[in-house]
């Protein structure tokens, strides 16, 4: 939801730099086409990846789910990259059902955190603890190590999986598509060719500009498109 929201901000930016006027004006629009956008990348520009591993939980066994999603950046025409959202989830399967689930393992040994928790499950104070700690449930087995072997596991999966996705997530970022260079070519012309600053410039340009109008503050900044930006469109565009 909060791409949605700064989708939508920058679009309704975007309408004040073509049309004029002040961002609220165009807000509402923004957010219904920053919506569309989002629900369309939802469905047609997400790729998946999963991953499972077991390790044993006592009599029972740990399965551990580690799932990835790439979702490419879209809004207003323009391919801003892409973005990978992982999630974890652990179940606990005794005789093949399973029993509870959490998206981490804790290690407990008794001392002033967990002393309660020994207390409520009556566990052994001697002992350390591994714990799967659900919404509704708190499944136990003997020996920290076992949350140890665990979180490792999902540490390596989710390198795994950004791994994965590093190169996708980079060919997004530096190549960008010919619409976009469409997109740059004519905002290019808008605020005119000969007068486009370089990169270095435009970065000295907005720090000025908020500082000024927004007193160096949050607030609304041009878009400006570089020189470099201009030229890579148009060698796209050949």
């Amino acid at each position: 939801m909060t791409n949605v929201m700064k989708n939508a901000w920058e679009i309704a930016r975007q309408g004040v730099e073509k049309f004029g006027g002040q961002v609220k004006e165009y807000f509402a629009e923004a957010l219904r086409i920053a919506w569309d956008l989002f629900k369309k990348s939802n469905s047609k520009e997400m790729a998946e990846m999963e991953l499972v591993k077991e390790v044993k939980f006592g009599k029972a066994v740990a399965r551990i789910t580690v799932s990835g999603t790439f979702q490419n950046e879209t809004f207003h025409q323009f391919v801003k990259g892409g973005e990978v959202f992982i999630s974890e989830k652990i179940e606990i399967v005794h005789n093949g059902k399973i029993v509870g689930e959490g998206n981490y393992a804790y290690s407990m040994e008794y001392n002033e955190i967990y002393d309660r928790t020994y207390e409520k499950h009556n566990l052994d104070t001697r002992k350390t603890y591994t714990q799967i700690k659900g919404k509704k449930s708190a499944l136990f087995c003997e020996g920290k190590e076992t949350a140890e072997e665990i979180n490792a596991l999902i540490k390596s999966m989710e390198e795994e999986i950004e791994t994965h996705y590093k190169g996708e997530v980079e060919q997004q970022e530096e190549a960008p598509t010919v619409e976009n260079a469409k997109k740059i070519v004519e905002l290019a012309e808008q605020q005119g060719v000969k007068k486009l600053m370089t990169e270095k410039e435009i970065n000295a340009w907005r720090k000025q500009y908020n500082a000024v109008v927004n007193e160096g503050g949050e607030g609304y900044i041009p878009r400006k498109i570089s020189k470099e930006q201009y030229e890579q469109a148009l060698s796209i565009l050949k």
